[in-house]
């Protein structure tokens, strides 16, 4: 008998840049910094799938910028985000609707990073995955 497993779904920006969103966490609410430590902690699951998604997600849904299917964040809004996550899906190789174990996408992350985006970026200087490990 085969178990059900749940699939996530995230923007990319919350999953390529867990240490950013952390980061700005505390604008955003006591949930959304919930939501964010659910994300790592499906991350490091042996049996989550996940699938990245071009709208609000689990994340979203507990932001204070959250205006109804929009981000109303001062960092750029719904334009910018949907720009960050396009860029991000794109260097990653992958499409939107895209389902990966936790494990696959932990090797795509550790294979791609830093991204271009962290090059722009306003925590670049203090975030892990802006850092060049190799």
């Amino acid at each position: 008998m085969s178990k059900n497993i749940e699939i996530i779904q995230f923007r990319a920006h919350h999953i390529c840049c867990s240490d950013a969103n952390r980061l700005i966490a505390g604008d955003r609410g006591v949930r959304f910094a919930q939501q964010l430590q659910f994300i790592d902690n499906i991350l490091h699951s042996e049996t989550a799938k996940l699938q990245v998604t071009e709208g609000v997600d689990c994340v979203c849904a507990e932001c204070l910028y959250r205006k109804g299917d929009r981000c109303d964040a001062p960092e750029g809004g719904d334009i910018g985000v949907r720009k960050w996550d396009a860029i991000l899906i794109k260097e990653l190789g992958i499409a939107f609707g895209t389902v990966m174990s936790a494990s696959e996408w932990r090797t795509l992350l550790e294979k791609k990073k830093p991204f271009q985006l962290c090059l722009r970026c306003n925590y670049r200087l203090i975030c892990q995955t802006a850092k060049p490990d190799r």
